[in-house]
């Protein structure tokens, strides 16, 4: 993690020189920050406004800025990229008085344009001066400001603690006057800054040229609070190394990727080369293989058939021949595979590092007739990162014939889809971008996978931990009776699922974030068991350090706001028509009116997200 401090010049007099910046690389800034105006233009502004006021005007025309107005040219130390410009801290782009307000807004564009004449990236705009003016106003000044230049980013800057953006004693009425005026600590709390900010870049559409500027004071706000802001959580912590999962993610934090289609598509070596990195789950499957084939062999079971389903590159045949070496039991090994180039792959490996132990074979796994004998132990990896969504169920419904009637073992034997609502405004910044230039596909119907980092869980418990609850679960082998009246229409793998998810202070539902978790191998009575999970609060009791999933992140087209002591109700579909499959979803938001804790009021619902003309093909 790397900081960038900066000196600011705060005289607005300042004008910027190369004597100042040396001095500021002398004295190890990595930049300064200087106002773009100075005093001059505000007497000249203010002398306007008040001969306008004097008149009885109720417009105003502010000029352009002239050379005794400004402290920087365009020159090669603005070009340097060491310079932020400063726009007027004396303007009231909220004001409710309409003569300051439209000279502070005609202020604020000239500097904006003069600033991306002079060739800066970056300019500082402070936020609305308390939080029940007219926001719309000052949202509407920001919005025009980022039209006047396109290569210009603009930070807001707000006090990271809420409170302080109420009004100063002596600059409202005696509340004792007002029997109905609400206390301003009730009107100011942790999160009114958070309140502003989300309202700005609203406005703004999640324009990737609008950032935040955070202003620290002496006191931090409590830890929900700088979630919010994410980035400033480090400040109240001592960070640890980065986890494996963080370092091996580097790059694609909140990157939107699409889930993987394996049936429908043959993956590049490449792709199998990133799951083959992950330690950790090869060191599971082969702990459940070892302890599959110990409970066959002590059943008195002979000649163990052992079949990789889906096998890729050999990972798991690798881990599955060591597991019979480490438990002395010899076994027959298969590793099917409909993928042609992962197929010549596997004959490589088999020639060169498994001494032709394994006897392959190039089909799909659901067309596999294996020659005059029972697969004990089928292993397979096809799970998704929300459990099914790469069709697991149906690959192994298919391949279920072949595994023995009485003692076949899959691995895994089980696994379940959990889901919580996020607020995620990168990533919905991110689609809202993408969706300008996408003409196909309907980019607010499509699951991602995707490294969640700039996010906040907005249910959690009293530690602080995510409420996350499970949609649905899917247990191998099926019974025999839900596949035979089937009827090839794949019904027997469908579900729904609802959860209530508490939500204790406001915020925003981006979208809903998906994870796992699989049972590998338990044993018959329960004393052995090994499983995986990509679940935030129970990855490091079960599979620590895994790295071969990230997150699935299903979109929400209009983020539903959601205030404080709401309630967000979650409903997810598993639909099938044989053919293809997806998961509907749909979110409202309920809140109890005062003190009736019993009643619901509904705040808020989505439309049904449905990825069906995108599903995952059979």
């Amino acid at each position: 993690m790397a900081f960038f401090i900066g000196e600011h010049l705060p005289a607005p007099g300042s004008a910027l020189s190369f004597d100042l910046l040396d001095r500021a690389v002398q004295d190890s800034y990595n930049m300064i920050s200087v106002h773009i105006s100075n005093i001059n233009y505000r007497s000249k502004v203010e002398a306007i406004i008040e001969e306008a006021r004097s008149q009885g005007s109720t417009r105003v025309y502010i000029p352009g800025l002239e050379v005794e107005d400004v402290n920087m040219h365009p020159d090669e130390l603005v070009a340097s990229g060491k310079v932020i410009g400063v726009t007027s801290q004396w303007i009231e782009l909220d004001s409710l008085d309409p003569l300051v307000a439209s000279a502070s807004r005609q202020v604020l564009h000239h500097e904006i344009g003069y600033a991306g004449f002079c060739g800066l990236a970056t300019l500082l705009i402070d936020g609305p001066k308390t939080a029940q003016q007219n926001m719309a106003g000052y949202c509407q000044s920001i919005v025009q400001g980022l039209a006047i230049n396109a290569y210009l980013t603009i930070n807001i800057m707000l006090p990271a603690f809420g409170p302080s953006l109420a009004p100063k004693q002596g600059e409202v009425d005696d509340p004792s006057q007002d029997s109905d005026r609400v206390p301003p600590d009730v009107l100011y709390d942790e999160l009114t800054s958070w309140d502003i900010w989300n309202t700005i870049r609203t406005s703004a559409r999640y324009t990737s040229r609008l950032g935040l500027g955070l202003q620290i004071e002496y006191s931090l706000p409590r830890t929900h609070t700088l979630k919010r802001w994410k980035y400033l959580h480090y400040h109240i912590i001592n960070l640890p190394p980065p986890p494996p999962l963080d370092s091996f993610g580097a790059g694609y934090q909140d990157y939107l990727q699409s889930p993987l289609q394996p049936l429908a598509d043959n993956l590049e070596s490449m792709t199998y080369e990133v799951f083959e990195k992950d330690p950790v789950k090869y060191a599971q499957y082969e702990k459940a293989v070892f302890l599959a084939l110990q409970d066959l062999n002590q059943q008195g079971i002979e000649d163990i058939c052992v079949a990789v389903v889906g096998a890729g590159r050999g990972p798991l045949v690798t881990r599955c021949l060591r597991a019979a070496t480490n438990a002395s039991i010899d076994i027959t090994m298969f590793a099917i595979e409909k993928n042609p180039n992962a197929y010549t792959h596997l004959m490589k490996m088999n020639r060169d590092v498994w001494g032709g132990a394994v006897t392959l074979v190039k089909t799909d796994m659901r067309k596999w007739e294996p020659p005059n004998t029972y697969v004990h132990i089928l292993v397979s990896e096809l799970l998704g990162s929300f459990a099914d969504n790469e069709l697991s169920p149906e690959c192994l419904d298919g391949v279920q014939r072949v595994l023995h009637p009485t003692v076949g073992i899959n691995i895994p034997q089980s696994y379940t889809a959990h889901y919580t609502p996020i607020m995620a405004p990168k990533i919905h910044g991110d689609l809202l971008s993408r969706a300008t230039s996408s003409n196909s596909v309907d980019i607010y119907e499509v699951p991602y996978v995707v490294m969640l980092t700039a996010i906040d869980f907005l249910s959690q418990n009293n530690n602080g931990e995510p409420n996350i609850h499970q949609a649905w679960e899917f247990k191998h082998p099926v019974p025999e009776n839900e596949l035979e009246h089937d009827c090839g229409f794949n019904d027997h793998n469908q579900r729904e699922a609802i959860a209530a998810f508490p939500i204790p202070r406001r915020g925003v539902i981006h979208g809903i974030a998906g994870y796992f978790e699989c049972i590998l191998y338990e044993n018959a009575n329960g004393t052995a068991i090994v499983e995986l999970s990509t679940r935030p609060d129970t990855i490091d009791a079960k599979s620590k350090d895994m790295i071969s999933w990230f997150a699935i992140y299903f979109p929400l087209r209009t983020p539903m706001p959601v205030p404080d002591d709401s309630e967000a109700q979650v409903s997810f579909w598993r639909h099938t028509d044989g053919r293809k499959v997806c998961s509907p979803m749909t979110v409202s938001s309920q809140k109890s009116p005062g003190d009736y804790a019993r009643k619901r009021v509904p705040v808020a619902v989505s439309e049904i997200c449905s990825s069906k003309k995108n599903g995952c093909l059979m």
